[in-house]
């Protein structure tokens, strides 16, 4: 009775552990923004806004505004088409100061603490707005993605300085000057020409974490004159080594911002997300690919996509499957992140029609985060179902790591697999693709793995092999092929 009960108040523990972790909803009004669902609230007092994307990425990325919400917004609602959030923190005249930061630090703190996002948010600095989010980025560079400006303030001195103050060509505004000193308590002109930590003085932090930036300007912008902001940071990043895009917009004025296609914004918070650009690539990269029976049309066609263990495994699921189906292969190194891997699914997608694509990728590069890797996978799902739209398909956990010559030993990298798989369950169950549990089969299974500690032997290719046959079977009666 007493065991009972103290496995009944465990397990309540447990369940609200587990619930607790789950993020909060947005609280607020609900309206629509573009078609997509808009939360109006207050943050510590201060007026927030976030846009929910119809489906978010894994790892729930999002992006935030800097300042003038849904001004010139194209590439911020191309953004949350693709599944980013989208976020905005009321703090005008503050340009950028430590005021502003702090009540960003409050702001971050709950978007994900509280709300789940993700702890790097990418960030959208259009004019005065490249202060907030540049000033954020050199003071949090390990919380910031990446920053893309658009004619974007990056020094006071420029603007709201310019010509009033005899400090820039720009046109400045005494107006906003004045408001520029009391947001960062100078009591005099000369306190703020001193002040040393204006964007384009304070890159070094950003250049150091390999922050990236993309820079869209005018070349005629007469009130955020190119030349003392965004070409200035250019010049100044590179020099210092850091990642470094832009686009001129030849002939424009500092209106109207944003780009008529905004591709290029949607790409590089892309990238940002799957590793800022960088591939991610192995001494010896290899491609095995095998495609047999083109010209049987009696016999249904499967494609397994995975790396050595799939390669492993193929002969087994082959002969369990013979008379059956057509079993075909694309084994790499490739991994997550890598475009190669998406040319290389395209090449054996466009060789023949497929009825089941068995895919796994998890055991090749590592390093990539695994909010990286999860971020990745839908693009690998698309790419599978635009060039097999007839087939079914199922995932494949990543197989478990043990310890070379010591196979008793779970090596730590389990742990990174471990993690992949969850991160992949979450997405699969959202795309609405099974799973097929190969890591399950082989966890427990010393004996079935071969000395190095990765790959298997005999025994445990036939129980791979066993189970994918099976899980291929199963498809294929679900969609009525030949069996």
């Amino acid at each position: 009775m007493f065991r009972t009960l103290l496995l009944a108040l465990l397990m309540l523990v447990l369940c609200g552990a587990a619930g607790a972790a789950d993020p909060k909803p947005f609280p607020g009004a609900v309206t629509k923004w573009r078609g997509f669902e808009r939360h109006d609230f207050k943050q510590a007092g201060t007026d927030a806004i976030v846009v929910v994307p119809a489906k978010a990425l894994p790892g729930r990325p999002w992006v935030w505004r800097g300042e003038f919400f849904d001004a010139f917004a194209d590439a911020d609602a191309a953004l949350v088409k693709a599944g980013w959030h989208l976020a905005y923190l009321k703090v005008p005249d503050l340009f950028g100061s430590p005021k502003a930061l702090k009540k960003w630090e409050s702001f971050h703190a709950a978007m994900v603490q509280d709300y789940g996002l993700h702890p790097k948010p990418g960030f959208i600095g259009l004019s005065r707005g490249g202060l907030y989010c540049m000033n954020w980025a050199a003071a949090h560079p390990d919380k910031t993605l990446a920053v893309y400006l658009d004619n974007a303030v990056c020094d006071f001195k420029s603007w709201p300085g310019g010509v009033v103050k005899k400090l820039g060509t720009g046109q400045g505004s005494a107006a906003e000057w004045k408001k520029m000193l009391a947001a960062y308590d100078f009591k005099t002109d000369d306190e703020a020409l001193a002040y040393k930590l204006n964007p384009v003085d304070n890159l070094a932090p950003l250049a150091g974490a390999k922050v990236p930036l993309l820079l869209v300007y005018a070349d005629k912008d007469s009130a955020v004159p190119h030349a003392e902001n965004s070409a200035l940071v250019y010049d100044r990043y590179k020099a210092l080594g850091g990642p470094v895009e832009r686009v001129v917009k030849v002939g424009f004025d500092h209106h109207p911002h944003g780009l008529t296609d905004v591709t290029p914004v949607v790409t590089f918070f892309t990238n940002a997300l799957s590793g800022g650009g960088e591939i991610v690539r192995e001494e010896i990269e290899w491609l095995d690919v095998w495609v047999p029976g083109n010209s049987n049309r009696d016999l249904p066609k499967v494609l397994l996509i995975g790396d050595s263990i799939a390669r492993g495994y193929f002969k087994d699921v082959e002969e369990k499957l013979k008379g059956k189906a057509v079993v075909c292969r694309l084994s790499t190194s490739k991994s997550l992140g890598d475009p190669g891997l998406i040319a290389e699914v395209k090449l054996v997608l466009g060789q023949t029609q497929f009825d089941v694509v068995h895919f796994n990728n998890g055991l090749h590069g590592w390093g990539y985060t695994e909010d990286q890797y999860a971020a990745a996978l839908p693009e690998l799902i698309a790419t599978i179902r635009a060039g097999a739209p007839r087939a079914k398909l199922v995932w494949a956990t990543t197989t478990a790591v043990r310890v070379a010559d010591k196979v008793d030993t779970i090596s730590e990298k389990t742990d990174r697999v471990k993690k992949r798989n969850e991160l992949a369950a979450s997405v699969m169950a959202k795309e609405k693709i099974g799973t097929d549990d190969l890591f399950a089969v082989v966890a427990e299974k010393p004996e079935f793995f071969s000395r190095d500690g990765v790959h298997f032997n005999a025994k445990g290719n036939a129980a791979l092999g066993a189970q994918v046959a099976d899980a291929i079977r199963r498809l294929l009666a679900a969609a009525g092929a030949n069996q």
